[in-house]
């Protein structure tokens, strides 16, 4: 199946007449985003040099209460009580428990597969590969719909696509979407009828599920990439999303208005210099990060108005990375491993506003095995961190060189290869061009 962007941008001059005039604007804008994204690479953002393999993915189960986290390829159950290896898999780069917590399914975007695991008799020993699916694609996340039936991988194209769990271990998948860009987070609303998307074209797209074709709405306002989103539990119509425009937005989803935009630069600061990360909200209290600062920020939803107060700002010892689970009323967050000395992991106690270090003393204190190559992270770095999803020029021969991100140096022959298509192939792409237009989406229903 043919699905990278590129392809659909070849057949647009077929599709309507040239506009010069109009080309030369388009390259001036994707000049001015190819800076911006070059901008985005600086190293003193972010540092990229790691004194200790970081956690790389985590995922909790209300109904084990226990917490899956990798290191390196190692993937760890911890029930907090006890710290146990329960998987190895090359290249992991996301785990998601299925709904009724009988497996899990973890992704790996340079072997480009994903692969089940089966929850044994003792929840403390190894978990039981019983499949492993090549898919061909670069998956960047991965989400489970309600059935447990199939798992959505996002692709680095910009594609989303649906794959069987009890299916063969080699499928093409289904096109549920396609955006224009990289997608930099996919998540369900909470009543799984509707499946968002967002990516470094600065919206997010609300689609039904599974008429995916059918858009519901776009929340359109950012004038950067979106970094990520997260729902309300207390109220699931409302979304706080984050971006590299520095401010963090809040919306009314089904709508697509936005009901409050914060603006988190400070003087001086330039539009692409601060990069919002929602964590969590936790009792209608929202916690966010902003890339480069060891802080937390917290801000109150007003129950009346959905706007978003400022409480205190809580200062933690470490950098943290742009993901977290919640336990109980705590946020366990991963961080930037710049120093022997960092932790791995940051236990936040939201019901007293205070660090509770005790609660991962196991996991911080623990021997994990070394990982060899540490600089194989500035990938973590790239994915986690939206604005590495794109690499310049300088970042592509560095990578040569340490032998890292390979699959992003297979871009240049896939570019190649798109000129041989043949036109059933360039056919199929117009279709998905017109589906992702609202309009399409609308005769796609008659």
């Amino acid at each position: 199946m043919a699905r990278t962007k590129q392809t659909v941008r070849k057949l647009a001059p077929a599709m309507k007449p040239k506009n010069n005039n109009k080309e030369n604007n388009d390259n001036k804008e994707n000049n001015v985003k190819k800076e911006k994204n070059n901008h985005y690479n600086d190293q003193t953002l972010i540092p990229y040099n790691f004194a200790k393999a970081p956690i790389s993915t985590i995922q909790y189960s209300s109904v084990l209460n226990i917490v899956v986290f990798s290191v390196g390829d190692i993937l760890y159950s911890f029930n907090l009580s006890s710290l146990n290896e329960i998987a190895q898999n090359e290249s992991l780069n996301s785990v998601s428990f299925t709904h009724d917590s009988s497996a899990i399914i973890t992704t790996a975007s340079k072997v480009k597969t994903f692969t089940i695991w089966k929850k044994p008799q003792n929840i403390n020993d190894k978990w039981i590969q019983s499949l492993q699916v090549s898919t061909k694609l670069k998956i960047l996340s991965s989400v489970l719909p309600k059935d447990n039936k199939t798992i959505i991988l996002t692709d680095k194209t910009g594609d989303v696509l649906s794959y069987k769990l009890d299916g063969p271990d080699n499928q093409d998948g289904t096109e549920l979407l396609g955006h224009f860009s990289a997608i930099t987070d996919t998540q369900f609303s909470p009543c799984y009828n509707y499946l968002l998307t967002s990516d470094r074209d600065e919206k997010i797209r609300v689609s039904n599920y599974p008429n995916t074709f059918d858009i519901n709405n776009f929340c359109l306002g950012h004038t950067l990439f979106v970094s990520k989103f997260i729902f309300n539990p207390s109220k699931p119509e409302i979304i706080v999303s984050g971006s590299g425009d520095g401010t963090v937005k809040v919306w009314n989803w089904k709508s697509g208005e936005v009901l409050q935009s914060l603006d988190l630069k400070q003087a001086g600061q330039a539009v692409d210099e601060v990069i919002t990360l929602p964590l969590a909200i936790v009792n209608n209290t929202l916690y966010l990060s902003i890339e480069g600062k060891s802080s937390l920020y917290c801000y109150k939803f007003n129950g009346e108005t959905n706007n978003l107060e400022q409480l205190p700002t809580v200062d933690l010892p470490a950098q943290p990375l742009s993901y977290c689970v919640v336990v109980g009323s705590r946020l366990l967050v991963p961080t930037i491993t710049s120093e022997e000395s960092t932790p791995l992991l940051l236990a936040f106690d939201t019901a007293t506003n205070s660090l509770d270090q005790a609660f991962v003393e196991k996991i911080n204190t623990h021997s994990f095995a070394p990982v060899n190559n540490l600089q194989s992270f500035k990938f973590l770095m790239k994915i986690q961190y939206k604005k590495y999803l794109t690499l310049n020029k300088r970042e592509k021969a560095d990578s040569k060189d340490d032998g890292e991100d390979d699959e992003e140096q297979e871009d240049e022959p896939e570019v190649q290869e798109e000129v041989k298509e043949d036109e059933d192939s360039k056919d199929e792409k117009a279709i998905k061009l017109r589906k992702m237009t609202v309009e399409g989406a609308k005769e796609q229903t008659k």
